[in-house]
């Protein structure tokens, strides 16, 4: 499905915000990544592959797989820092964000709070 249009939630996504968190080194505290959509329903499949919306569609990439017994509703759209979160890290230089500068990327994840904790790639709330 070809479409040019982004709907009316995700227009309200500040995407900025992230990436300016991302370039103060401050885009997640005490492990907790930032939550920029908080009604992220809409990208669940299979949904978000019949919208209209490229953005609701592009996001349907990111959700975290949905097992049998998670819960339908109440998804959130995170934004995490990949490399403080990537496998292979080493403990101290998670502790040095800021120093990594353009070497770091916003990782968009769609997940329920209750799924998203204790995730070993992202961990999105403590």
């Amino acid at each position: 499905m070809k479409s040019d249009s982004i709907c009316e939630a995700c227009q309200r996504i500040d995407f900025s915000k992230a990436l300016g968190a991302l370039d103060d080194g401050v885009l997640e505290t005490d492990g907790v990544a930032m939550v920029l959509d908080d009604d992220a329903d809409r990208f669940l499949p299979p949904l978000a592959i019949k919208s209209a919306c490229d953005i609701c569609r592009l996001l349907s990439n990111a959700v975290v797989r949905i097992l049998h017994n998670d819960p339908k509703t109440g998804y959130r759209l995170y934004a995490c820092s990949y490399l403080q979160n990537a496998p292979g890290m080493r403990i101290e230089d998670r502790e040095d964000q800021k120093s990594w500068g353009a070497r770091d990327s916003v990782a968009l994840i769609v997940a329920h709070p209750e799924r998203s904790k204790g995730t070993s790639l992202f961990l999105c709330e403590s």
